[in-house]
C-alpha cells in the first residue's frame, strides 16, 4: 500500500514537473520567435528614414527596492555594460542616443533603417518600441 501511494505520488510529480518544462519551453519558443520589431515599426522608417524608439535589453533585473546595496551596485553595472556592448553593435549605423536609463535595462535612440535592423538581429535586444508623442491637451 504505501509503495503503491508514493509511486502514485510520484508520478504526479513527475507529471507536473514535466507539464511546467514543457510549457515553459513552449513559451521560450513563441517568445525567441516573436520579432523584436513590429511591421508597423519598420513600416514608419521606411515613409520617415528616422523613428525615435525604446530598446528593452536582455538584462536580469529587479526593482532596486528589493535589493541590497551591492546587488544594485552590480544590477547598474549589468546594465551599463549591456548599453554600452548595443551601442558598440550599432557603430556605423545612422543612430543618435536620446537618453540611457542608469536603473532599468533601456536606451532610448533615435535610429534610421540600418541601425532598426542591428536592433532587430542583437541577442542584447528583447524588444524594440516606438516612443509616441503625445499631443497636448
Amino acid at each position: 500500500m504505501k509503495k503503491s501511494f508514493f509511486v502514485c505520488v510520484a508520478a504526479l510529480l513527475f507529471v507536473n514537473w514535466t507539464d511546467r518544462g514543457i510549457a515553459q519551453q513552449l513559451i521560450t519558443s513563441e517568445v525567441s520567435r516573436r520579432p523584436k520589431v513590429s511591421s508597423d515599426l519598420w513600416e514608419k522608417i521606411q515613409n520617415n528614414g528616422v523613428v525615435a524608439v525604446t530598446v528593452g535589453l536582455n538584462v536580469p533585473w529587479q526593482p532596486e527596492g528589493k535589493l541590497n546595496k551591492e546587488s544594485i551596485l552590480t544590477q547598474r553595472q549589468a546594465i551599463g555594460s549591456a548599453q554600452q556592448q548595443l551601442l558598440s553593435e550599432l557603430t556605423g549605423t545612422s543612430y543618435k542616443l536620446r537618453f540611457q536609463q542608469k536603473t532599468v535595462p533601456y536606451l532610448s535612440l533615435e535610429v534610421g533603417h540600418d541601425a532598426l535592423a542591428v536592433l532587430e538581429r542583437s541577442a542584447l535586444v528583447n524588444r524594440v518600441t516606438e516612443i509616441r508623442r503625445g499631443r497636448p491637451s
